[in-house]
């Protein structure tokens, strides 16, 4: 496993956070590969400090007792050192030791020691100072007059919870698109918010092309001793896979994104109203302050009424469908009315660098994937390489009434505590969990930086009996 960020890119791969990791699968018979040679030697087992600190640490962890009781409430309280500066992110995991896992794991201390403190740059890739960063590259013909002031390019991540940024490139054509919110779509589309329908070149540079051909992978073998733990895991493992609808282990959570033009003035859910079979007859019958005209070309155009006491600027709105930018009114006419679930109207003026848009029309259908027969040949797609969705993960309660709910359940939890994103305020906090109904001793690991970029490594143990 390789993690890095955009920055690190520009140090080399040495300083990629790496960590081995073993797949066990014990319902396959032939374990060969796991299994030592004849003139294999037995590797020295390493025993790790747990109180080791190359640092004076900036915080301090502690557990009300070092022995539990099977589904018994542990209190970890974390506390900051006088004079130090201790708010930051960390993890914080709670899980059984085992003699399957490597003895000895890298820290939060050991990449700092390893990361570079300053040397020269033979690049710079900027970081994502604001979620996931995308660079891209417009270019136009010579032949094309752009016209004066900045040219914007609009950029859709279609679909039901959709997003639209918009970006300037700069005199060289490079632009940034910086998105931190959720989205769905597996493509983006992208297109300048212009009349002028040249062949623009607008391209997304691919993600940095990472050599792993030097990468060493330590070995790891089975011996007799493992026999136990794995039948025994794989047991639990399997009940615990029974009652998953009882106490999900992970949950995927989608956070819906506000409308970038704000909240609509007027949201027509068209099953509400007398169905129209075409969207001319329902902007006409249904949509108040919208109306229709063609212009001096016989070309249709939508026109929205601004609010009061704001004059009629004569700009056109912008319009989406599913979260594509549609350019092209003959496209919304075109539009069966039967599929549309609803339209919102902003009636508010919008400003992208020296162009006005008087409103927005925004359409959406029942099934939110106009894009995926959308075309346009001013429209670029690019095929996205989007994060993983946010998780919710579970943790296990018997307080109160969870008591008797969970009572008949079997709790057979390795993991006891994983808190990815810990935000640490720089006070005094308690972190509570339950152990479970699995016996010996677990281990408390937390790691992180604080916001200064101090490195954090604090390890505690308890035994569960």
């Amino acid at each position: 496993m390789l993690a890095y960020t955009q920055w690190m890119l520009n140090n080399g791969r040495n300083y990629f956070y790496s960590k081995d990791i073993t797949i066990l699968n014990p319902y396959t018979s032939d374990q060969a590969v796991f299994r030592p040679q004849a003139t294999d030697t037995v590797p020295e087992k390493v025993q790790q400090d747990l109180n080791e600190h190359s640092i004076r640490p900036s915080l301090a962890i502690s557990l009300n007792q070092s022995q539990y009781g099977t589904r018994e409430q542990v209190s970890l309280k974390i506390e900051p050192y006088p004079g130090q500066e201790s708010a930051g992110t960390y993890s914080i995991s709670v899980k059984k030791v085992e003699n399957l896992e490597e003895k000895v794991n890298r820290t939060a201390l050991d990449f700092s020691k390893s990361y570079p403190k300053k040397q020269s740059l033979k690049q710079q890739i900027l970081p994502e100072l604001r979620g996931e960063l995308l660079k891209g590259k417009f270019s136009v013909p010579d032949s094309v007059d752009m016209g004066n002031g900045p040219t914007i390019i609009g950029a859709s991540f279609p679909g039901e919870n959709y997003l639209f940024k918009t970006a300037t490139p700069d005199n060289n054509g490079i632009f940034y698109i910086n998105v931190d919110e959720d989205y769905s779509s597996d493509d983006l589309f992208l297109q300048v918010i212009s009349k002028n329908n040249a062949d623009y070149g607008i391209n997304i540079e691919n993600e940095e092309e990472i050599d792993v051909e030097q990468l060493q992978f330590k070995s790891f073998k089975l011996d007799k001793e493992m026999e136990a733990i794995i039948k025994e895991r794989s047991i639990y493992n399997q009940i615990e896979n029974a009652y998953y609808s009882s106490k999900p282990d992970t949950i995927l959570i989608e956070n819906r994104n506000a409308r970038f033009y704000g909240a609509a003035t007027m949201i027509y859910p068209l099953d509400d109203y007398t169905r129209f079979s075409t969207i001319k007859e329902t902007i006409v019958e249904v949509v108040e302050h919208v109306w229709i005209q063609n212009n001096s070309n016989d070309e249709p155009e939508f026109h929205v009424r601004p609010l009061p006491p704001n004059l009629d600027s004569g700009e056109l709105p912008l319009i989406f469908i599913d979260g594509i930018l549609v350019q092209d009114a003959q496209k919304l006419l075109d539009l069966p009315a039967a599929r549309v679930e609803s339209i919102s109207i902003s009636r508010n003026k919008h400003f992208y660098g020296n162009k006005t848009f008087q409103s927005v029309v925004d359409v959406s259908t029942f099934k939110s994937d106009y894009y995926t027969y959308y075309y346009s040949p001013n429209i670029k797609t690019h095929e996205l390489f989007k994060p993983n969705g946010g998780k919710q993960y579970f943790q296990q309660s018997y307080e109160g009434d969870l008591k008797e709910k969970y009572k008949r359940l079997p709790d057979f939890r390795y993991q006891l505590l994983w808190l990815p994103k810990f935000k640490f305020k720089g006070t005094e906090e308690n972190v509570s969990f339950y152990s479970s109904d699995i016996k010996g001793t677990f281990e408390v690991s937390l790691e992180g930086f604080t916001k200064n970029g101090v490195p954090v490594s604090l390890k505690e143990r308890f035994i569960v009996q």
